[in-house]
């Protein structure tokens, strides 16, 4: 009787569901703005560049009257840390619709719509005012896109949550045990199916040799019962 082969079919449905179970709490894991459909997490880039222009705007002439700019390295700095959420939310669209809404925001307010220019653009005598104090402006609207400029050509690998990382390895992880308990399922079936036909060649060669046997030993049987014959007919006689 040929042994069963081994079923792996659920083993791996319970694989898949753990590594189910696994992805959906690493997403659980992320910003709320991770994970909504992708045109929400469109609109929250465009916001967070309204709000990063504003605040940017607001903060990047701190220090500069004194030739201490800390409030355009405060500035840059925010830009910086929102143009990397932007990119590891929704990649390099969302990028981008970032870059749009924070220098449109940053320009308008330069350009003084609301009749209060925030951002002071050269005094026409350097002489008189300190050299951050004058140029702070230029370095803040330019400076804030040659940044998420640079965030652009960055590797895609530096825009990752420790938790997506994660996820992928776990995926990975997973995926690489389910084949590993494939192969050796099918190895373990392929020793049994050995084993059977092993099995079967040792009983045809055990037949064949009682049936050479029998061959053998017939002859010998006819010479014996000849034998015996002949003794019993010269008795008689």
């Amino acid at each position: 009787m040929n042994p069963r082969p081994v079923e792996t079919e659920p083993a791996q449905t319970g694989d898949a569901a753990a590594t189910a179970a696994a992805a959906s709490a690493v997403k659980a894991d992320l910003p709320w703005s991770f994970s909504p459909h992708f045109a929400v997490r469109w609109l929250v880039c465009i916001v967070a560049g309204i709000i990063v222009g504003i605040i940017g705007t607001l903060a990047h002439r701190m220090g500069a009257a004194y030739n201490f700019p800390y409030g355009l390295v405060l500035a840059l700095l925010i830009v910086a840390i929102s143009t990397w959420s932007a990119r590891a939310r929704s990649g390099v669209t969302g990028l981008a619709l970032h870059l749009i809404a924070s220098s449109a925001t940053a320009w308008l307010v330069a350009m003084g719509f609301s009749g209060d220019v925030l951002t002071p653009i050269g005094f026409g005598d350097g002489s008189s005012v300190p050299y951050f104090s004058e140029h702070v402006g230029y370095m803040w609207l330019f400076g804030m896109v040659i940044v998420q400029l640079v965030f652009l050509f960055l590797p895609r690998q530096w825009f990752r949550m420790p938790e997506q990382s994660s996820s992928r390895h776990n995926e990975f992880d997973a995926n690489n045990g389910n084949s590993g308990d494939a192969n050796d399922a099918r190895s373990w079936n392929s020793v049994i199916r050995g084993d059977s036909q092993t099995q079967n060649e040792n009983v045809r060669d055990a037949d064949l040799v009682s049936a050479q046997t029998g061959a053998v030993r017939t002859p010998d049987t006819r010479r014996q019962d000849d034998a015996k014959a002949s003794e019993a007919g010269d008795e008689g006689r």
